[in-house]
């Protein structure tokens, strides 16, 4: 089975899966995403992907989409190379948990990355993700299928549904 969930912005999605990858022990691969640290003061912002099993890298390199007041700049061809090159890295290592943080509407036309995001999750043994669902049509691929619970996380359950996805990620993995 695998795993993505969904809610509103800095509902504490990310700090989840930071909770269920040091409460199981999991050996992770995949992407994740971050902002400055200016997320919320600066009118520009840039957003960076890097590699789940490593600390965050905040460069150019790994700018995979820049935020100005009146527009949005998706590098796309980043996102077809890196997000795909950390995708096949976590299914080469074997990695026990597959990280996708986040999937959504800036990589709407990355179609190496997207072909990635759906290979691996029949590939990868288990895959925990953060998915946007509201507006990219691609993402109905990944939460339409049968081997994906999507998980909706608001205030109220984030801390139910924390230990609710511990306790099924330490199933999974003792099952591997």
């Amino acid at each position: 089975m695998h795993y993505f969930l969904t809610g509103e912005r800095q509902v504490g999605k990310s700090t989840l899966i930071d909770k269920l990858i040091s409460q199981t022990g999991a050996s992770v691969g995949g992407f994740r995403t971050s902002f400055d640290e200016n997320r919320f003061t600066s009118k520009y912002r840039n957003l960076y992907m890097y590699d789940a099993a490593e600390s965050l890298i905040k460069d150019e390199d790994h700018v995979i989409c820049q935020i100005f007041p009146d527009k949005i700049l998706p590098h796309i061809e980043r996102f077809d190379t890196l997000g795909s090159s950390y995708i096949n890295r976590a299914l080469i290592n074997n990695c026990d948990l597959l990280i996708m943080d986040e999937c959504g509407r800036l990589e709407n036309k990355a179609e190496i990355f997207k072909a990635s995001v759906l290979q691996a999750l029949d590939k990868a043994p288990l895959v925990l993700g953060v998915i946007q669902i509201e507006l990219p049509k691609w993402t109905e691929a990944i939460f339409n299928r049968p081997d994906v619970e999507l998980v909706h996380i608001n205030i109220e359950n984030r801390d139910s549904e924390a230990e609710r996805l511990i306790n099924l990620v330490k199933q999974e993995l003792s099952l591997q």
